[in-house]
């Protein structure tokens, strides 16, 4: 798994790095695409819900820069970073529109998720940021609550790399 998030990271550094890109990031499943990823969840220090009363959301594998990339604005707390490592404690980031459905009196940060559900292995992840809503499937269809957790820590095996230029993409386009 690490060598998985560090290809892609790379991949997205590289093309970061051509004249002309402003921004780049790579994500599992990204806005406007034929698919989708989602998971429930559980909220620390909370009574376990009944079965199938669980929390869910969208569920996004991003690299730091995604944010960028998509113009998506930070609301609190911040983005992930390169010290968001493989080996660092585990972190997530969610939408506005989950903050509010989940946490609707109290502040979001610093409070853990975990994914699945009371049997569920998974590590406990602490939300470090709150970010804008993006609507996934189309404009039409409604904002989803999504969780974000950072591309070093959870790798798939297929990313869509995103790219953001100052000027024509086509003329970026062979170099990437």
């Amino acid at each position: 798994l690490p060598r998985q998030g560090q290809f892609f990271a790379e991949v997205a550094e590289r093309a970061a790095a051509l004249p002309g890109v402003e921004a780049a990031g790579v994500v599992n499943r990204h806005p406007f695409s034929t698919s989708n990823t989602g998971t429930s969840f559980l909220i620390a220090g909370r009574p376990e819900p009944a079965p199938g009363d669980l929390p869910e959301s969208d569920y996004r594998e991003a690299s730091p820069d995604y944010f960028r990339v998509l113009r998506i604005p930070l609301v609190a707390g911040r983005v992930f970073t390169r010290q968001d490592s493989h080996a660092s404690t585990r972190v997530a980031i969610i939408n506005r529109i989950l903050a509010r459905r989940y946490f609707p009196e109290e502040d979001p940060i610093g409070k853990q998720i975990r994914f699945g559900d009371a049997r569920s292995a998974e590590p406990w992840r602490t939300i470090v940021g709150v970010v804008g809503n993006i609507r996934h499937w189309s404009m039409r269809t409604p904002v989803q609550p999504e969780v974000y957790v950072p591309l070093a820590q959870n790798a798939s095996q297929r990313m869509t790399l995103l790219v953001r230029t100052a000027g024509d993409p086509m003329n970026t386009a062979p170099a990437i």
